[in-house]
């Protein structure tokens, strides 16, 4: 079994950053225990919808973008992946209203230095 953090940051679709607001950090670093990345992928997805109120649809999931940061000499490398999510916004008093949003998520593979490999 292994240990995945996921770390997100969330971000209004572009269309609406003048008219929405949102936490950038209303979800807190969360630690995932799964056989594989695909696996915590979907106990992610469970979990945001539980726990947070944000879909993130099954084709979100599959057609998600990957997510890059540059090394010390400026390669870019994969440390995560950006998904679109759907979660509801208040209208000003009017109700609620949906709206599309972007989670930017990277995700760490957790190693415990003082297990030592067979």
């Amino acid at each position: 079994m292994k240990t995945y953090l996921f770390i997100t940051l969330i971000s209004v679709k572009p269309a609406d950053e003048k008219k929405w607001w949102i936490d950038h950090r209303l979800v807190p670093n969360m630690y995932i225990q799964s056989d594989n990345l695909h696996k915590a992928l979907k106990e992610y997805q469970k979990a945001m919808e539980e726990e947070y109120g944000i879909t993130i649809s099954n084709n979100a999931l599959k057609n998600k973008s990957s997510m890059f940061r540059d090394d010390k000499e400026g390669n870019p490398i994969q440390v995560g992946y950006v998904f679109t999510g759907k979660t509801l916004f208040d209208n000003g008093g009017k109700g609620w209203i949906d709206k599309y949003i972007d989670l930017w998520v990277e995700i760490q593979e957790i190693i415990n230095p003082f297990i030592k490999e067979v």
